[in-house]
C-alpha cells in the first residue's frame, strides 16, 4: 500500500498513528479534518485556531518516517 487517505475521520489523538508504522511502503497520506490534525491541545499550548494546521507534519513524521506526502505537500 502506497497511498492512505483517511481524511474527515474521528481520528482523535496522533499516537493512534503508532497503529500504522508496518505500513513501511506508505508514501502518501491524508489526516486533514482528523481531529488531531486541526493541532492537537495536547500537543501545542494554544486553541487550535492559533497554529497552522502543517506544524503537525513534524509529528506525523516522527511515527511514520518513509512517509513522503502529507496532506498533498511534500515533507
Amino acid at each position: 500500500m502506497e497511498k492512505l487517505y483517511i481524511g474527515n475521520n474521528l481520528i482523535a489523538k496522533i499516537d493512534e498513528l503508532n497503529n500504522l508504522t508496518g505500513l513501511t511502503e506508505l508514501k502518501d497520506v491524508v489526516f486533514k479534518g482528523n481531529p488531531f490534525a486541526l493541532v492537537n491541545p495536547t500537543l501545542y499550548d494554544s486553541k487550535p485556531s492559533d497554529k497552522d494546521p502543517a506544524e503537525i507534519y513534524p509529528e506525523i513524521q516522527k511515527r511514520l518516517p518513509y512517509v513522503e506526502i502529507i496532506d498533498g505537500n511534500t515533507v
